[in-house]
């Protein structure tokens, strides 16, 4: 009897000392989150800084950036992000939120771990979305081969389909994101050792996009990234479009690898000037091609629009999802990638917003 005794104290003691080393982890955690993510607003605003060779963040400015944080976030320590969104913009607006409030306590509450992680998963795309997404020659899943029907096919036979169709292929990663690690390949250089070294991924046709946007800059597919919300009442909106593309030849588009965006309104208007990740003012004309962005014409935004806010009804779990968008050749939008994890673009939200202020 003694000995359950002893064992059950023993067993509490150490559930206790569990306890207290969790949390001090998840202290821990929090606290280099969030310095990571301060530390990185700092930076982006010195870059600003650098560009534009003024501030407009004065001692009174900076205390009244945090009182609004210490009203309402609860921390006064909220700031950073705050200030950086105030020297783009050019002045303060009621209604931001800081973007390290936003993705560690807002986010996770809107985008429950358990669903956002779907949109990590590439190779389940068309299996959500049916026909809203480019449909994928081939994609794997736990590093067997399928084709788009969800029917196996031996690494042989892949190859063998890949050398007859003799195209420009893409190659997605399954677990990929903004544009990182995609391939562009002739189809037959799908040997067998590159299927069996590249056990994660999605194969999709290169489709030709629409003219309007390839004049651009046509060798990056230039796509739209597009922010929905779920409403309390159950209404999906759109939050905003932007479109981007890529500069120099690069054939990715992404704003975070170099491309630039612009702001589009819900009419298809164009705003003038384009910007890079940081929201650096790159001016009103693409540096390759001479396009002038105002004079970009997009007949097929309600299109775009309404295919996002279609396929967010579709998966319900996640109130927040950033969806990249083709367009193409005869104005037809479908769905390239979905981010639920962190799809909100830093610097959009404070060149064009605020876009939560009902959350605050």
């Amino acid at each position: 009897m003694d000995n359950f005794k002893s064992y059950g104290i023993i067993s509490k003691i150490y559930s206790r000392i569990k306890l207290i080393l969790d949390k001090i982890a998840e202290s821990w955690t929090y606290f280099i989150q969030y310095k990571l993510s301060r530390d990185k607003a700092k930076r982006m605003r010195r870059k600003q800084l650098s560009a534009s060779r003024k501030t407009i963040i004065d001692k009174s400015q900076k205390r009244k950036i945090k009182e609004y944080c210490r009203e309402n976030f609860g921390s006064a320590s909220y700031w950073p992000w705050l200030v950086f969104y105030t020297e783009l913009r050019g002045e303060f607006k009621e209604g931001w939120i800081p973007f390290d409030y936003y993705r560690f306590k807002l986010l996770p509450k809107l985008n429950p771990e358990i669903y956002m992680r779907f949109s990590e998963a590439k190779p389940v795309d068309h299996i959500l979305f049916n026909e809203s997404v480019v449909e994928p020659l081939y994609f794997t899943a736990d590093g067997l081969l399928y084709d788009k029907n969800k029917i196996f096919k031996t690494k042989y036979e892949v190859k063998e389909a890949m050398h007859k169709l003799n195209e420009e292929i893409v190659v997605k990663p399954g677990d990929g994101h903004s544009g990182k690690g995609i391939a562009f390949k002739n189809s037959k250089r799908m040997n067998q050792k590159y299927l069996a070294d590249n056990t994660n991924f999605v194969i999709q046709k290169r489709a030709i996009q629409h003219s309007e946007l390839s004049k651009i800059h046509p060798d990056s597919v230039n796509t739209f990234r597009v922010l929905t919300f779920i409403y309390d009442h159950g209404i999906i909106k759109v939050k905003y479009a932007v479109l981007r593309f890529g500069l120099n030849g690069a054939r990715i588009d992404n704003a975070s690898g170099g491309g630039y965006w612009v702001f589009v309104h819900e009419n298809g208007e164009v705003e003038p000037n384009a910007y890079d990740f940081y929201g650096t003012n790159r001016g009103k004309k693409h540096p390759d091609s001479g396009v002038i962005y105002s004079d970009i014409t997009l007949p097929f935004i309600g299109k775009v629009r309404a295919l996002c806010k279609n396929s967010h009804s579709k998966f319900p779990f996640t109130r927040v999802i950033g969806w990249d968008v083709f367009v193409d050749k005869n104005g037809k939008p479908a769905l390239l990638e979905w981010n639920a994890n962190n799809p909100s673009m830093v610097a959009v939200r404070a060149l064009y917003g605020p876009f939560f202020s009902e959350m605050i």
